[in-house]
């Protein structure tokens, strides 16, 4: 979502037509055919250290589709046949996830059809020393590849509008949210930097005051972990509410959760987040809704 917003406010600048390309990573919904992801082995064409299953869903299962934008849906990675029915999808892939041998295949399609290619790096060195809109604007073809916010602007909460059954539920969820409804967005599970620095007693803390404040608090809780949101039941009975998500980052059903709980923070009065995610940030974004980040060092 972040890298399409910068991807918006770069064509404004530079005057090109839009195009997203939406990998869906391959989840245990899609390994009917060789059950490769649920075993943990990455596709042949894959580097082993650069394969992830964490999203398995496309993107017009989570958002309307704008009108304005062209959204290209590729397709799961893995080995069967349904790869090579669309070897066109290959000019969308990151070469460098790619293998050495397959890279150098990928690197051709890609040079023939793109007059300029930005992979991740590229762009991680772009940000160091700023945009070049000139060279950007005089290339008619452009690719870049990025799941980050490269490009600072306006946020475009209109490009994720969610589609009308996740609608009904964020709706059926935020019904009990009233004017002293905090949203509190605790990341764990393989997210080290959050679990370091943003422990559950700061948190806990947090909420205490603002229970203390005013009693009427309750709190709408978005968690990855089970026993986190157990722990803040038994602490705060009858103030906490969620939406009982899968917390499964390689389902479609997990990531549409997700985007329920996301909603949901959105319309809070005020969110308590996390130390490095994304997630209760660009919930702030889309509701216009204060956060603070609940770090060690107090800040």
């Amino acid at each position: 979502m972040r890298a399409i917003n910068s991807a918006v406010c770069l064509a404004g600048r530079t005057g090109h037509q839009l195009r997203i390309v939406w990998e869906k990573v391959e989840g245990v919904d899609d390994v009917a055919a060789s059950g490769s992801i649920a075993e943990g082995k990455p596709h042949p064409w894959h580097q082993p250290d650069k394969f992830q299953a964490d999203l398995a869903s496309e993107f017009g299962d989570l958002f309307v589709v704008p009108s304005e934008v062209e959204v290209i849906e590729t397709i799961p990675y893995r080995c069967n046949l349904k790869c090579f029915w669309r070897l066109d999808l290959l000019r969308f892939h990151p070469r460098e996830y790619c293998r050495k041998v397959f890279r150098t295949v990928v690197g051709l399609f890609q040079d023939q059809q793109f007059d300029l290619v930005l992979g991740n790096d590229e762009i991680e060195e772009i940000l160091k020393t700023g945009w070049d809109f000139e060279t950007v604007s005089n290339s008619k073809r452009v690719l870049l590849f990025s799941g980050s916010q490269f490009l600072g602007g306006p946020f475009h909460g209109e490009l994720f509008v969610p589609v009308d059954h996740l609608q009904e539920r964020i709706r059926a969820v935020t019904s009990d949210f009233g004017s002293s409804t905090v949203g509190v967005h605790i990341r764990r599970q393989d997210n080290t930097w959050a679990i370091e620095n943003s422990p559950e007693r700061l948190f806990v803390r947090e909420m205490n005051r603002l229970v203390v404040d005013n009693a009427d608090t309750v709190f709408f809780l978005a968690t990855d972990c089970g026993e986190t949101e157990q722990r803040m039941r038994e602490r705060f009975p009858g103030q906490i509410l969620s939406s009982n998500p899968e917390r499964v980052r390689s389902t479609r059903a997990g990531i549409q959760d997700a985007v329920v709980d996301m909603y949901c923070l959105a319309r809070t009065q005020h969110i308590l987040g996390s130390h490095w995610s994304s997630f209760g940030r660009m919930a702030g974004a889309l509701g216009g809704v204060k956060m603070s980040i609940m770090k060690e060092d107090g800040n």
